[in-house]
């Protein structure tokens, strides 16, 4: 089968999904006609501070120790400096603390105040969980007026879907999930020229002299990544190991194998590490949405039509099962009317319908046929997607 290379130069057509291959500026897709521009290179722009420290700050920071050494701005409020006193303290004793406090106060800056002088006495790295990309950018900014004083390092990580350069994820990933799925393969296959490019030595070499000792926004990143004709994201996550703050998600701690991947590419584990969770009264919610899997009644559908198309009789009869009990166990609902779905009894009632266990071979199976359609999916220079690996994937949730 033919499909396009990594490391090859190409272009891709937003109108009909075809991938060129090309070394000009212009093209025209073969598919559609449509007229492409190949997109040029980037000039990277690495943000300075919001605003200059005022020379009297320096002047006086430079003379105190401590959180007071670290804080950027001329006045310190009565309630900020309580908080960062607070902070002090309770670092001293090893104490967990939670701070209530309205907007408007100054808590991100107050935290990071009190919180890097222990993390340089201790080796310890910070990380800042946020629930927005907006509250990220803000730990990026309060380090970038504190790096006027003193010499701190950051940056803040968003998740592969929105970090990814490569036009197949741009255009077709459906989710994070999804994202990372189709990523996988096209690693794999040596089918991302961003991946490929992270193993050379002189593109290696490039991105360590541009990011040493810089705070940097995600954002950032992704104009490194498009310059370098690197991954954002594995960039990412080879420069976090020398970094002090890590702006993060709830995700990057609370989830298990993301925490798992963010601890490894630190070279730490979590007592290493002096975490701070920002409006930490979301958790609840967000624990909620990582212990929950999804799969719709269309993907299903979609997986059976893969089923049926490369006639695998045996798959196609365990997605037809799993599609007729959930159809079975809802047909009563309204429309936005939920029910609670014991998980065990649902894998029960589709065995019995199916006449076939559903196993590790089972999953197995249904990720071999997931792969094949991938392949031929790219062998066509189409996205490599699946509906029937989301369907494994799920599975394997569930078991």
């Amino acid at each position: 089968m033919t499909g396009y290379s990594g490391d090859e130069e190409y272009t891709f057509c937003s109108t009909c999904g075809k991938i060129i291959p090309n070394r000009l500026s212009e093209t025209t897709c073969t598919k559609c006609k449509k007229k492409i521009v190949s997109s040029k290179k980037e000039i990277i722009s690495i943000s300075k501070p919001t605003q200059n420290i005022d020379p009297k700050v320096i002047e006086e920071r430079s003379l105190l120790k401590n959180w007071e050494s670290y804080f950027p701005y001329l006045s310190i409020r009565p309630l900020q400096r309580k908080i960062m006193e607070t902070i002090s303290e309770k670092e001293k004793q090893y104490k967990h603390f939670v701070i209530q406090a309205a907007n408007g106060v100054g808590k991100t800056i107050s935290v990071l105040a009190s919180v890097l002088p222990l993390s340089y006495d201790k080796d310890k790295t910070i990380i800042y969980c946020c629930r927005t990309h907006q509250q990220m950018s803000r730990v990026i900014e309060e380090l970038k007026m504190i790096q006027q004083l003193k010499p701190v390092s950051g940056v803040a990580l968003r998740g592969r879907k929105e970090l990814c350069l490569h036009p197949i994820i741009q255009k077709f990933a459906l989710d994070p999930a999804n994202a990372a799925d189709i990523c996988r393969y096209l690693k794999k296959e040596g089918k991302c020229k961003y991946f490929v490019n992270i193993g050379k030595k002189q593109k290696q070499e490039k991105m360590r002299e541009i990011t040493k000792n810089q705070i940097l926004d995600s954002l950032e990143i992704l104009d490194i990544g498009k310059s370098l004709d690197m991954c954002p994201f594995e960039i990412s996550k080879r420069i976090i190991s020398n970094s002090k703050v890590i702006a993060a998600s709830y995700q990057y701690v609370f989830n298990p194998g993301i925490r798992s991947t963010l601890l490894q590419s630190l070279e730490k584990d979590l007592n290493d590490v002096i975490l701070v969770i920002d409006e930490a009264h979301n958790l609840p919610s967000t624990a909620i949405d990582i212990s929950s899997n999804s799969l719709t009644s269309y993907s299903l559908e979609q997986a059976q039509n893969e089923a049926m198309k490369y006639k695998t009789g045996e798959i196609y009869d365990l997605l037809e099962a799993m599609s007729s009990v959930l159809e079975e166990d809802t047909k009563e609902l309204h429309i936005e009317e939920e029910i609670q779905i014991d998980p065990k009894e649902y894998l029960k009632k589709v065995e019995k319908r199916a006449q076939q266990k559903i196993d590790e071979r089972a999953i197995q199976a249904l990720e071999r046929l997931g792969e094949y359609v991938k392949e031929f999916q790219a062998s066509q220079n189409k996205a490599p997607l699946s509906y029937t690996s989301a369907v494994a994937n799920h599975l394997k949730q569930l078991l």
